[in-house]
């Protein structure tokens, strides 16, 4: 048996088992009954997640598949990571912006260190009504000012207010529950679920335990304990 011999619903089952990166590299071109159901399982589940995709594969993707399907995805990770450096700067170098992925409901940057392309991402994010799951994972926000981070930050999500799901990985913003808590009021009112995981730097070592129980009692008012439990 092989796998010209196999009905759709079985095509269709294996598909599942993997990513759509993968999907467009092993059946892509096979003939017309393959492409069809590839753009059909794309239509129906609409995740990219090139983490873990090669350059050859993303550029093969970004030039030949992406721009047909760009107004169907509803999910896309894009990472900067020791496996695939500079990944987002050549998506972005493709021409493609958010504003072009209509349907996205679900946004994931890993490893992003350029200030400039993260200003022009979310400048670009305003264009994203149906966004409501946002994961910055190792992203820089900003200068290294305390000040300037949080305002970047509160930039990006105020052109978000349906977001649903956030996800902050960082060690370059220092961000307690006391400067976070106008951000969710005043520009996330539908936010149901929040985590943040920060590498923070003690000032002084000789109270350091102080410093870590002022930021966890940061987070037990009665705005995290009552309301956002």
């Amino acid at each position: 048996m092989n796998l010209e011999s196999l009905c759709h619903e079985l095509l269709l089952d294996v598909y599942l088992f993997l990513s759509t990166v993968h999907l467009f590299r092993a059946f892509r071109g096979l003939d017309a009954r393959f492409n069809a159901l590839i753009f059909n399982h794309v239509r129906t589940y609409g995740h990219f997640d090139f983490r873990s995709a090669s350059k050859q594969d993303c550029d093969i993707i970004y030039q030949q598949h992406l721009p047909t399907i760009i107004d169907q995805i509803i999910s896309l990770r894009l990472s900067n990571d020791d496996a695939t450096p500079q990944q987002i700067e050549r998506f972005l170098s493709r021409g493609f912006t958010f504003c072009h992925f209509i349907q996205l409901q679900s946004l994931s940057l890993f490893s992003m260190y350029s200030p400039e392309i993260m200003m022009q991402m979310i400048d670009d994010l305003r264009h994203l009504p149906n966004l409501d799951h946002l994961n910055l994972v190792d992203c820089y926000l900003g200068e290294s000012r305390l000040r300037y981070s949080l305002e970047t930050l509160m930039n990006l999500l105020q052109n978000m207010p349906n977001i649903l799901h956030l996800t902050i990985e960082t060690a370059y913003i220092d961000l307690n529950g006391y400067r976070f808590e106008p951000i969710i009021t005043n520009y996330l009112p539908k936010l149901k679920f929040l985590q943040l995981k920060m590498c923070i730097a003690l000032d002084n070592i000789t109270n350091k335990e102080q410093q870590i129980d002022n930021l966890i009692n940061s987070f037990r008012n009665s705005f995290w304990l009552d309301k956002h439990q």
